[in-house]
């Protein structure tokens, strides 16, 4: 009864801790949202803005007030919180893939087709940023294997061989139990 009493206690724990990650969840939600729509008030209000000037004279003073006003307010709201969201990755440059062993050898330039014949498998891989690096060393390492094999198949292994004795049986001598 007892264990079962743990267990419910536990459930229940767990439930409210989701609760909480869902609440988190909702109120980073509702930040976005109020933030999408002060950005929305501020680009209406500066395209109204601009639509208004090329309409009347063509004075520099409006221009630069609009101006000033979507940058100032442009930093307030478009300036990311940088507690709130992880930073971006950068790198979205195109990565190859190298395997270096397996049946399905080669260069890849797809993580999807790479990954399916080395997820889960004894298979030594290494990725590269351009796909001349990855021939280079796909090339290296498969010279490196041609050499070790011709280096091997040079080597002669000597098996154990029975070794020739010069004892002769004889027929068996018959030894007394007792001396007595």
């Amino acid at each position: 009864m007892e264990a079962i009493m743990k267990q419910v206690k536990h459930q229940l724990k767990q439930k409210e801790e989701q609760e909480a990650s869902l609440i988190r969840q909702h109120e980073v939600i509702k930040r976005e949202k109020e933030q999408l729509q002060q950005t929305i008030q501020i680009l209406s209000s500066c395209s109204a803005s601009k639509e208004e000037a090329a309409s009347s004279s063509t004075t520099k003073k409006p221009k630069e007030e609009i101006q000033e006003i979507s940058s100032d307010e442009s930093q307030q709201t478009m300036t990311p919180n940088h507690e709130e969201y992880p930073p971006l990755q950068t790198d979205h440059k195109k990565k190859w893939y190298v395997i270096f062993n397996g049946e399905n050898k080669g260069v890849y330039d797809d993580w999807g087709i790479a990954s399916s014949y080395i997820l889960g498998k004894n298979i030594i891989h290494k990725s590269y940023r351009t796909k001349n690096e990855a021939e280079t060393a796909y090339n290296e390492a498969y010279k490196a294997v041609i050499k070790d094999n011709v280096e091997c198949s040079k080597t002669v292994l000597l098996t154990p061989q029975k070794p020739i004795s010069s004892f002769t049986p004889q027929k068996p001598v018959s030894i007394p139990r007792s001396l007595n």
